[in-house]
């Protein structure tokens, strides 16, 4: 009898560490979210700010909502982040006219355009928030 309760009580302890060991990896791959559940873009322009830093300009379509782009900016700022070393810096600008992003240093160009299009700003260094700078954009209707 003291044998058989051993083996139920060994059986009961292998099936909750089972249990348990499934229920943790199935936890861990839901929170990450897949890349492709974001919208797609563009990298426009890619470099190393500082000694060790992820520096990106990013084109998205302008038919993405606020939504889906602060979406994709917190994704890519983790994903970015995840790679560095030594506290390096990550530096994201996403645009959604190409225009725009090509007029980023001209002071000629319209100043209302420019921030209309010019929508988010990921600077690890300065703040850790991302910040939706655009200004006066039209939010598009929401895909079905």
């Amino acid at each position: 009898m003291k044998k058989f309760l051993i083996g139920v009580g060994a059986l009961a302890v292998l099936i909750f560490l089972f249990e348990y060991v499934y229920a943790q990896s199935s936890r861990s791959k839901k929170s990450e979210p897949k890349a492709e559940q974001f919208i797609s873009y563009q990298v426009l322009r890619q470099w190393s700010p500082g000694t060790s830093g992820i520096g990106m300009e990013i084109l998205v379509s302008p038919e993405n909502t606020k939504e889906e782009i602060m979406a994709l900016a917190g994704h890519l700022k983790q994903t970015n982040l995840r790679y560095l070393k030594n506290n390096g810096m990550v530096y994201i600008n996403i645009f959604d006219l190409r225009q725009a992003w090509a007029n980023r240093d001209n002071d000629a160009y319209p100043q209302e355009t420019y921030f209309k299009h010019f929508l988010v700003q990921i600077n690890t260094i300065e703040d850790q928030e991302i910040r939706w700078v655009a200004k006066g954009r039209d939010e598009p209707q929401k895909k079905q």
